[in-house]
């Protein structure tokens, strides 16, 4: 997916945030290649923490949804 599809997204559902947390990948940890296998590491060590950035916009979508 691409930027550009996830702003696609966001205008057929403008009440949905949206969130680009720039070097975030699928699976929603840090890397700068855009090749599959040079992700492969990212999806198969589970050790390779989450952006911070990711979890602190999760974290805030869930505390919204409590208000």
């Amino acid at each position: 997916m691409t930027i550009a599809d996830a702003e696609r997204l966001h205008t057929a559902r403008p009440d949905a945030q949206l969130v680009v947390v720039p070097g975030a990948n699928h699976v929603l940890k840090q890397t700068t290649d855009t090749t599959l296998q040079g992700q492969m590491p990212t999806y198969q060590n589970p050790t390779v923490p989450i952006m911070p950035d990711v979890a602190d916009a999760i974290a805030d979508w869930i505390i919204k949804l409590g208000r």
